[in-house]
């Protein structure tokens, strides 16, 4: 039975801890870039519902484009259109850094020429 190896492997790596962290990357990244764009947020008291995922509203913008552009600088990130919104789609994992996330924030001010 694998259930008690994944257990184990989670109490060993100290997994509540990396997730922990990656939750907190995850509400930082979203209020950086909500305030690049000047955003409202999809939902409000983000620390009772998000975990180590977020939707974010985009400007206007050729989906497609974007996530070629984000991809030819090796930034792997779903983009998505959905009731006429534009929407990026962060998700931090255990690999996942601050830096990561300001890579990604550099690039999307170049894209947006903000």
């Amino acid at each position: 039975m694998i259930l008690p190896f994944v257990l184990k492997f989670l109490r060993e790596n100290k997994w509540k801890k990396i997730s922990d962290n990656c939750k907190k990357i995850n509400l930082e990244s979203r209020i950086k870039i909500l305030d690049l764009f000047n955003e409202i947020p999809m939902c409000h008291n983000p620390q009772d519902w998000l975990g180590q995922m977020s939707s974010i509203f985009l400007p206007d913008c050729d989906t497609v484009d974007l996530y070629k552009f984000l991809k030819s600088k090796d930034i792997e990130i779903p983009i998505l259109e959905w009731n006429g919104y534009k929407i990026l789609r962060v998700s931090i994992q255990a690999y996942n850094t601050e830096n990561d996330i300001d890579i990604l924030i550099n690039q999307l001010q170049k894209y947006f020429k903000l």
